[in-house]
């Protein structure tokens, strides 16, 4: 993540700076904001690094800034662009990286099978209203209209299921296995719900899911986050 910010501190015009604050690590978001109040500036544009909005992520974010916020009686004017799944840059930028990475590849629709991940979420939020399935499936829809990928070539997966509930589904683990029953040996997997490659991506994915696919007599092709490619910052 410092990567990315860094790059996007590049690009943007003078006079803007960009700070870092994780939810769960460090440089925490009280860290970042006790930090912009000691510079003395006073307008902030927020942007978690959530592309769909989930009551369990960017909810959380924004519920944890405001807190600190009102507790430290930081006096900061805030935006905060809370979700961006149909954005242009984000869907132009996930398709330009997809056909980058297939092209690097020699990988096309007529030899690769394209399995599209997202990370799940328990099913009961989405009975409650979180919109967070709904906006997957209309980046998914956006991604591979931009990409040109037929209809019939790709499908959705949700990854990083945790517990015994029930999740959102088909869980990568069971979207694999029928498409080796299907026949099709060759799968690019690419994941749109992570910004920047983490265990959910270099673990699950690149090891975990290469290696289960590779026993049933396949290919796993995994096309990397968004992380600081040119296109999307």
């Amino acid at each position: 993540m410092e990567d990315q910010a860094a790059a996007l501190g590049e690009r943007l015009p003078s006079g803007w700076r960009v700070f870092l604050g994780m939810r769960y690590g460090r440089p925490s978001i009280s860290d970042a904001l006790r930090e912009i109040a000691s510079l003395g500036i006073e307008e902030l544009v927020v942007v978690p690094l959530y592309p769909h909005f989930s009551q369990t992520t960017t909810g959380t974010v924004v519920h944890e800034m405001y807190r600190v916020l009102r507790e430290e009686a930081l006096h900061i004017n805030v935006s905060a662009r809370t979700t961006w799944y149909d954005d242009a840059g984000y869907v132009n930028g996930q398709a330009h990286l997809i056909a980058d990475y297939a092209r690097s590849r020699d990988l096309c629709p007529s030899n690769v099978f394209l399995l599209i991940s997202a990370h799940g979420l328990p099913a009961s939020y989405t009975r409650r209203g979180d919109p967070y399935a709904r906006q997957v499936h209309r980046s998914v829809g956006l991604i591979v209209e931009r990409l040109g990928w037929p209809a019939e070539r790709h499908s959705l997966a949700f990854q990083s299921r945790m517990g015994p509930g029930e999740w959102l589904k088909p869980d990568l683990p069971t979207a694999l296995k029928d498409l080796a029953d299907k026949g099709e040996r060759r799968v690019l997997v690419c994941p749109i719900s992570f910004a920047v490659d983490c265990l959910d991506t270099l673990e699950e994915i690149h090891i975990r899911a290469r290696e289960d696919f590779a026993a049933m007599g396949g290919e796993l092709f995994v096309c990397p986050a968004l992380n600081t490619y040119g296109r999307f910052i």
